[in-house]
């Protein structure tokens, strides 16, 4: 009976602490209003502190007054909306322009909106000279930075002043155009104080920037890798390109963009995309009764086959030109995988030639070489270790003279004791 009276007078007691307890309150809705905030100069200098700050809609104000040459941080400055509910108009309405005054100067106009935050700089004159403010901003944020030249507090130039924009895009971004007061690509850029500006840098990925490579040829052939058409390639990626010419014509050359095509006058060649590219691939009629220039390969010699690290290695292949015309033939030498050199040459018809490289590596390893077409290596072995001549290092020469020491104590003792016998 004690027990659950005990226990019944507990849970009253909790049931009250948490009766007591108020129920937590819902914060409050944002005000609705317009926020400005900003840097305030007077000919050009940060106004000094006190400085009073209106803003005005028709024959309403409000006022604010500046810190460090500041206004609207401690506190905000606050633009209410229009109440509907009461007689007469006590704020701002979306698209009310609101006119911004300095010591009763007027500064700058600005359109109200509703919830909007907006950093809106102010100067004033009292010179009669005339400055503007100059707003820069970077999309997406971070992506980069922009310096203006000449710098300027509170980025207030005077009327008339050119300034010098130049977008520096941060790692892994690329710049790629202005907008606002500005258009275009070009960077660095200017723009004439005039009056107010408003300027954004556009920053892309670098990652995620593309180019179009379009593709065409001319009669007699085609383009068969990647194919004819417009293509979509990451900035920087290698494309393969090669040209296939028709019966009774041959390649002549690839013709358009070819700032970075590797070989313009081999059928099979490769272009970087840092741009827009267009390529197109030219071909010729072959005269009747003459066949076209014929390139075939044989004899891939090295020379030597192993080598220490810097040491030098011939590598020759026989080329020859089994067709009916003079035709040149850009030989390309592989190591590993990736080209190494090239050379061209041009052949009369039925003649030959010996293309010859020569080159050498500092990493001991097997090298992979490829030679139109044909495969061999060659190793880099590490050189051996310095020692006497014979090959044989200072500890086997010591090694050596102990040994025969020995042997010939051992010899010496042998020889006196079977003296003491005899």
């Amino acid at each position: 009976m004690i027990r659950k009276a005990v226990g019944l007078v507990v849970a009253l007691i909790l049931a009250l602490i948490v009766w007591s307890v108020p129920v937590a309150a819902q914060p409050p809705p944002p005000p609705a209003c317009h926020v400005f905030y900003g840097e305030v100069t007077i000919d050009a200098s940060p106004a000094t502190d006190g400085t009073e700050v209106t803003a005005h809609i028709g024959d309403l104000s409000w006022s604010i007054t500046t810190s460090g040459g500041k206004y609207g941080y401690d506190p905000l400055f606050l633009i209410p909306l229009d109440d509907p509910a009461t007689s007469g108009k006590d704020g701002g309405e979306d698209g009310d322009e609101i006119t911004f005054k300095v010591d009763g100067e007027a500064a700058a106009t600005y359109t109200f909106q509703t919830y909007a935050v907006t950093e809106l700089n102010l100067s004033i004159s009292t010179t009669g000279v005339t400055y503007y403010t100059l707003v820069v901003d970077v999309s997406p944020t971070g992506a980069g930075t922009v310096d203006l030249s000449p710098g300027a507090s509170g980025n207030q130039y005077e009327s008339g002043t050119p300034v010098a924009l130049t977008a520096n895009p941060a790692s892994g971004y690329v710049f790629d155009h202005w907008s606002g007061d500005l258009s275009g690509s070009t960077n660095p850029t200017s723009i004439t104080m005039n009056g107010n500006k408003s300027v954004t840098a556009h920053f892309n990925e670098i990652s995620a920037v593309q180019y179009t490579l379009t593709i065409s040829s001319a009669e007699g052939g085609s383009v068969t890798t990647p194919g004819e058409g417009t293509f979509d390639y990451d900035a920087g990626e290698v494309v393969e390109l090669v040209a296939s010419p028709d019966d009774g014509y041959e390649f002549d050359e690839w013709t358009g963009d070819t700032g970075t095509v590797d070989d313009v006058d081999d059928t099979t060649t490769t272009i970087t995309m840092d741009a827009d590219k267009s390529i197109k691939a030219v071909f010729t009629a072959v005269v009747p009764g003459i066949s076209p220039a014929r390139f075939s390969a044989s004899n891939l010699r090295l020379s030597p086959q192993e080598v220490q690290p810097d040491q030098q290695v011939e590598i020759s292949i026989s080329m020859a030109n089994n067709g009916g015309t003079t035709g040149s033939r850009t030989v390309i030498l592989y190591i590993n995988g990736d080209r190494e050199d090239s050379s061209t040459i041009s052949l009369a018809p039925g003649s030959a030639q010996d293309v010859v490289f020569t080159l050498s590596k500092s990493i001991p390893g097997t090298y992979d070489v490829l030679l139109e077409g044909l495969p061999s290596q060659f190793m880099v072995i590490a050189a051996p270790a310095t020692g006497s001549p014979g090959g044989l290092g200072t500890g086997a020469i010591i090694g050596i003279v102990v040994g025969v020491v020995v042997i010939a104590v051992v010899v010496l003792l042998v020889v006196r004791k079977r003296r003491r016998y005899d």
